[in-house]
């Protein structure tokens, strides 16, 4: 009697490192995005390694494929540091260091952090010329995790305020984690320009933070 072997299947895993050197090189952002979200799949360990990646830039250049790598990035955000922006990008660098704790003080690991804000020129995408204009779909944004102490950073540029006002400069945040309620704000800078006390007050009653910038010695925000 003689026996008949059929072939089910191979189990081997695709490289996460490959499919992402295969999105750099893919013509069509169609093409880069889907080989993208195979390598987050199968482990790639810095999923938002594509913020700071000029090679991805065009992603974020179109409505529809930003807002496409946007969905990407949330759904695989793992690292606890990132970069929201590109050696390239123009602009003061401005590092934002933050906990996440219950209201009892106590870290909360794992939250998801989401961020965005304009760009050098007070836009939030280059598409939309009036002042605060496409923040439902901005170009620079970014997700990061709380560590086991509840700390993240990410580095970017400093926002700035819309072309043509006397706003604030200011970061949209949003925090969400497992079992807990989740925050949407913003927080603003106290500088250049310097707030105002209507602003101030007006801040207070919103309850949005006013935060100092501080320069280091390596001249980062």
């Amino acid at each position: 009697m003689a026996l008949l072997l059929v072939l089910l299947g191979c189990g081997c895993g695709a490289d996460p490192q490959a499919l992402y050197a295969d999105a750099r090189e893919a013509e069509a952002p169609a093409d880069a995005l889907a080989l993208l979200g195979r390598a987050f799949e199968a482990g790639h360990a810095t999923p938002c390694d594509v913020l700071k990646d000029p090679a991805f830039a065009r992603l974020r250049a179109a409505p529809a494929t930003r807002r496409a790598l946007r969905d990407l990035l949330r759904r695989h955000a793992k690292e606890t540091r990132v970069s929201l922006v590109a050696p390239d990008e123009p602009g003061d660098l401005l590092v934002i260091e933050g906990r996440i704790e219950t209201v009892d003080g106590e870290p909360v690991a794992g939250a998801l952090v989401s961020l965005f804000h304009t760009d050098h020129a007070g836009r939030y995408a280059p598409e939309e010329d009036g002042p605060g204009r496409g923040a439902g779909n901005p170009r620079l944004f970014g997700f990061v995790r709380s560590d086991a102490k509840g700390r993240f950073t990410v580095r970017t540029i400093r926002p700035a305020p819309y072309t043509g006002l006397r706003n604030l400069r200011h970061v949209h945040f949003s925090v969400g984690a497992e079992g807990y309620g989740g925050v949407n704000s913003q927080f603003y800078l106290d500088e250049d320009p310097e707030p105002t006390e209507r602003q101030v007050r007006d801040a207070a009653a919103r309850s949005i933070p006013i935060l100092r910038a501080k320069k280091g010695e390596d001249g980062v925000v």
